[in-house]
């Protein structure tokens, strides 16, 4: 074998070391070309940011509430969400309303909180976060103020674990070379060592180009939420709600993008339902609504706060938040802080993520001293680990009985004796117990139960409710309530019974969905308003019940009267409906009990007059008109309700299942001359139509009700021998 000459030994060296210098310019040229920032950024739609300055101002919408702020301010927080949002660079990519203002999904106080501190720079920024660590803030705005102000949050990354970079010095070894090659080998190593340094710089180059193209994309999946879908547009959805106390309507909005990733029951309250909200607090529906919002934007695996209120008014959040579906994930934790003077720092900690809560309290006055009252949820109690703890704070919260808490119709027993407290007022609690509660609710054994209701209360065919049999669990608690301790329901199947003949109803039976169970007034003391309740918008704006702040039948004010003593009277009190003077004598003016009032507003549509007869002050029927009218039991037993002092209508048909129209008997004295009757009735017309003889079933109802009275309306006897002779036969005649 020839031996190497030194052309050939080089040339072999030259190849190897040619090969190597080739792979290290192909991975500086892969390293150029991959994880292009500017392509991920023009890909998603993002601006040069340099155009933007912190002089422009910006004309926003946060939430319904429109906002102006300067760039500036928006973006005094660099390195955080809400800098990074308003950078300059998705000034395209922003949603925006029909005033094309800029829209931000976020709720308006929180974010005017954060506006508020971000402009007395990184100390503000620095002192808002401290606040809301420290509990100073609670709920969304916590929400909003730790996501807004922080970096955006990494997630995890396969690819991120393998960026650590080990790196070894290389060595070449050799266990014996002759003398004259000992200066080939160092030079081999001097090679080998700058290569191995260039190969673990283009590395790092790989791994920083890579993570900053990883942290801007996640940055952008970050704030991806408050943008307009590259592929598309965002649709802004509004609903006025209804203020209270004498506080304006108030504006709520949020995406389409938030509706859809939410229940069903709230977008369709936005898109379906487009009339203000009048039925639910504009507190907690904003709060309702940013629940809502924070599910959907703040990053995956992040705790959501439940929707908040004051400790007094929890129970009716708790039922909102069930109407619109957001209970079953959305726990709730503690009664709030800010209401009532709570002295809570160690509580949250105490219970934790609990799913539901009861705050049982012992009154520390000398007088009252064992009382015990509760505010609670439904479920299951257990008794959390841990000592109790004691606190000091004044509140209104709900009575409870002796030692069985009645929670919404599931009665719970709590551990240990507890004396009966008296009427809800303020008190100073001296000792706090909590307990968790599990919420497990069989709806299987609940629809039963309602079934069996239903049919115990004879409502079969009256009343129906599928669209609730899917629904929450709180909504059939609560309708289960109102049919177990709602008394005696043959009224209310009459009153519907009569509002189907006058045309308020289309057809049997109702079927009740969430919003009749949400205008329940549990609290009424009279059944027949509690039962009414439950599907008086059903019949029209005019003949809607609400009980707040005073009791209105549509645009009327009520009055009530409660007999003492009197079971009646409480079953279905004495009520007056006032008209626009107060006048009792005004023949607008309407009494009776409650369920009469209702019918009389009820029977005029759709009626028409089938007799009507004068008499002379000095006569016979004009004195027994007289009678019926003043007398204090309702004439021939029917249904009655006088409109003012000298008028009387008493129902005569309609308020069966049997009956095919509705029909009653006006009668006055002291309007005008003597005195008057008239019938009515919504039988259709036969024959000519007129008088007695084109409502020949209306005629016989009221003569068969008016027994010996018939005679005041003189056309019914012929009407009734009319129909005697036409049954017969003429031949018989």
């Amino acid at each position: 074998m020839d031996l190497f000459t030194a052309p050939q030994a080089a040339a072999r060296f030259q190849t190897q070391i040619e090969a190597a210098f080739e792979a290290l310019a192909a991975d500086e040229k892969e390293i150029a070309a991959s994880y292009d920032l500017d392509e991920l950024l023009r890909s998603h739609g993002a601006s040069d940011e340099s155009a933007a300055s912190g002089d422009d101002l910006l004309e926003l919408n946060v939430g319904g509430r429109p906002l102006t702020a300067a760039r500036r301010h928006l973006t005094l927080a660099p390195g955080t969400v809400m800098a990074s949002l308003f950078s300059g660079r998705w000034d395209g990519r922003f949603a925006r309303d029909d005033d094309n203002r800029v829209f931000l999904d976020v709720d308006p106080g929180a974010f005017e909180t954060i506006l508020s501190e971000v402009r007395d720079g990184a100390a503000g920024v620095a002192l808002l976060k401290r606040e809301a660590a420290s509990g100073l803030y609670n709920g969304g705005t916590c929400d909003w103020i730790q996501f807004l102000l922080s970096p955006p949050t990494p997630t995890p990354d396969v690819e991120a674990a393998h960026n650590q970079l080990v790196t070894r010095r290389p060595s070449v070894q050799a266990q014996w070379l002759p003398p004259h090659l000992s200066g080939l080998l160092g030079a081999m190593q001097t090679f080998v060592e700058e290569f191995a340094a260039k190969e673990a710089q283009l590395s790092r180059e790989r791994a920083a180009k890579k993570a900053l193209y990883y942290r801007t994309l996640r940055g952008i999946k970050v704030i991806a939420p408050f943008l307009r879908p590259s592929d598309g547009t965002e649709s802004i959805s509004s609903v006025r709600v209804a203020g209270a106390n004498g506080q304006p309507t108030r504006v709520i909005s949020t995406t389409q993008s938030t509706l859809q990733n939410t229940t069903t029951a709230l977008c369709n309250r936005f898109d379906t339902y487009r009339g203000p909200v009048a039925a639910e607090s504009a507190d907690h529906f904003t709060e309702i609504v940013d629940c809502a919002r924070r599910l959907r934007v703040l990053p995956a695996g992040t705790r959501v706060a439940p929707p908040t209120t004051t400790s007094d008014k929890m129970d009716d959040l708790l039922y909102e938040c069930g109407v619109y579906g957001l209970l079953d994930g959305v726990p709730t934790d503690t009664l709030p802080s800010d209401a009532h003077g709570w002295s809570c720092d160690r509580l949250p900690q105490q219970v934790g993520k609990a799913c539901g809560l009861v705050f049982v309290m012992e009154e520390d006055s000398l007088e009252d001293s064992g009382h015990v009252t509760a505010f609670h949820t439904d479920g299951q109690l257990r008794t959390l680990a841990g000592p109790h703890t004691s606190q000091s704070a004044p509140g209104t919260f709900i009575e409870m009985t002796g030692a069985s808490v009645d929670i919404h119709g599931i009665s719970q027993m709590l551990p240990g004796p507890l004396p009966r407290t008296h009427e809800q007022q303020g008190f100073i609690a001296r000792r706090l117990e909590v307990y968790q509660l599990d919420v497990v609710v069989d709806k299987a054994a609940l629809t039963s139960a309602i079934d069996d209701l239903i049919h115990q209360k004879g409502l079969t065919g009256v009343i129906a409710y599928e669209p609730l049999r899917s629904s929450s669990p709180r909504q059939l608690i609560r309708l289960r309530e109102a049919l177990a301790n709602g008394g005696d329901w043959a009224g209310s199947v009459r009153l519907i019974c009569l509002a189907m003949r006058c045309g308020r109803l289309e057809s049997l039976p109702i079927q009740l969905d969430w919003r009749d169970v949400l205008s329940l007034d549990l609290e009424s003391q009279a059944a027949s308003m509690r039962q009414y309740s439950l599907f008086s918008r059903r019949l029209g704006r005019a003949m809607e019940l609400t009980s707040w702040p005073n009791y209105w039948l549509g645009n009327h004010k009520l009055v009530l009267y409660y007999g003492v003593g009197d079971s009646a009277s409480a079953a279905d009190p004495g009520c007056s409906r006032t008209c626009q003077h107060h006048d009792p004598d005004n023949d607008q003016h309407l009494s009776g009990t409650f369920r009469s009032v209702v019918a009389a507003e009820m029977i005029g549509q759709g009626s028409h007059c089938v007799a009507r007869v004068e008499y002379p002050s000095c006569s016979a029927a004009a004195s027994r008109i007289r009678q019926l009218v003043t007398q204090w039991t309702p004439p021939w037993g029917c249904t009655m309700f006088n409109r003012g002092t000298t008028s009387r209508c008493v129902i005569i048909s309609g308020e069966n299942a049997s009956d095919a129209f509705a029909a009653h008997i006006y009668m006055s004295t002291g309007i005008w001359p003597g005195a008057h009757i008239h019938l009515w009735s919504t039988e259709e017309p036969q024959g000519d139509g007129k008088g007695v003889t084109g409502s020949p079933r209306a005629a016989g109802a009221a003569w068969q009700r008016m027994g010996s009275d018939a005679w005041l309306i003189p056309t019914l006897n012929e009407a009734i021998r009319a129909n005697r002779r036409e049954t017969a036969g003429w031949a018989d005649v």
